[in-house]
């Protein structure tokens, strides 16, 4: 896994133009699926995606665990942003000492969209999430995917795209509480931008990353 505070990243960046390049090759068209409204004691899992498609999940509310593989108990609290770029399977989770009653899941279709609503809890909910997933355009035998690990998180912080991904997400946030027509749209084409600066900045923390991630951060071997 790699889990980070975008306080923290001491940026060492790749060349620009190879960068450029290598975002061709992680171009993203992200779908958002779903608006989770839960409280109390609740658990989501989550099966394998097919190849090319990357779950996420973005905290807009409180807090919550998530479970991938072997790494249980990753901490997203509101503002952080989990990127699965395999598709495994995984599950989001309250956190352990979460309190209150659950009602039973509920789910909802909204009006404007196709976007589903799922509640446990009749009142305000201690987690929000919205959740969708990502396919890679060009997915097969692509090596900066392949070099990606099971799980990317990026964390709120002070720096310069930690405040600006915070901005992303209120905005994504608003557009789809506010359930006008288009929202669905306008927050999937922020969510694009939003998955390239989680992707991005990844990039930047492992600027001394050996294997295949090391290569694609050289300019002639990223080329080759």
């Amino acid at each position: 896994s790699c889990v980070f505070d975008a306080a923290d990243v001491n940026i060492q960046t790749m060349d620009n133009d190879v960068f450029s390049e290598l975002a061709l090759l992680l171009r993203v068209q992200p779908e958002l699926q779903q608006i989770c409204l839960f409280g109390a004691q609740w658990s989501s899992p989550h099966e394998p995606e097919r190849e090319g498609w990357a779950p996420f999940h973005i905290v807009t509310q409180g807090a919550c665990l998530i479970d991938v593989g072997d790494q249980v108990g990753l901490r997203l609290e509101e503002g952080d942003v989990a990127v699965l770029p395999h598709g495994g399977r995984h599950t989001t989770r309250a956190l352990s000492g979460a309190m209150g009653t659950s009602s039973g899941l509920r789910v909802q279709t909204r009006a404007n969209d196709h976007l589903v609503v799922k509640s446990n809890v009749d009142g305000e909910p201690d987690t929000k999430l919205i959740c969708g997933r990502l396919i890679f355009e060009h997915a097969k035998h692509n090596l900066v995917l392949a070099a990606l690990p099971s799980v990317v998180i990026m964390k709120t912080g002070a720096d310069r795209d930690a405040m600006l991904m915070r901005e992303i997400v209120e905005a994504i946030r608003f557009e789809l509480e506010s359930d006008r027509l288009a929202a669905a749209a306008v927050a999937c084409s922020l969510a694009n931008t939003l998955m390239m600066i989680v992707l991005r900045s990844h990039f930047e923390r492992e600027h001394e990353a050996k294997g295949v991630l090391g290569l694609l951060q050289g300019r002639q071997t990223a080329r080759a």
